[in-house]
């Protein structure tokens, strides 16, 4: 992953679909149009793999809300 401390990014909020958990990914933040891309995910909780929807490539995270 880029170095997060470098580059501009926004904070969006996920939900783990196995166990529910919240959780925060930091998503490189672009200019114009967006699409929503599928990445993998480890949870913090329950350390399994699920799917996150996110407008952008994931740069940092997943952290505790």
């Amino acid at each position: 992953m880029p170095d997060e401390q470098k580059q501009p990014y926004i904070k969006v909020t996920i939900y783990c679909s196995r166990c529910g958990q919240q959780q925060v990914v930091h998503v490189l933040a672009v200019l114009g149009g967006v699409q929503v891309d599928r990445q993998t995910i480890c949870c913090i909780k329950c350390k399994q793999d699920f799917d996150a929807h996110v407008p952008g490539e994931i740069i940092g995270g997943p952290f505790l809300p």
